[in-house]
């Protein structure tokens, strides 16, 4: 049986973040193309990013939102 090293937790949030250097790229997506069991934790990964990207995303307009509604017509 041949072992299989998996890819470490810290690459597939940097590639799921896109901020894995391009030099490690190739052998991750390699990697990914023969194993399912990172690809399903690449996949799990992404929807974690994804979810805290609009999380913010919300959070920074409801901020912004606010700023301007207080700015526009109040005095301060």
């Amino acid at each position: 049986m041949v072992s299989v090293e998996h890819i470490g937790e810290d690459d597939l949030e940097n590639y799921a973040m896109r901020t894995l250097p391009e030099s490690s790229c190739a052998a991750l997506e390699e990697h990914l193309l023969i194993c399912e069991d990172c690809r399903e934790r690449l996949d799990s990964e992404i929807e974690f990013v994804t979810a805290m990207r609009s999380a913010a995303a919300r959070t920074i307009k409801e901020r912004d939102g606010g700023s301007d509604a207080a700015s526009a017509g109040h005095p301060r």
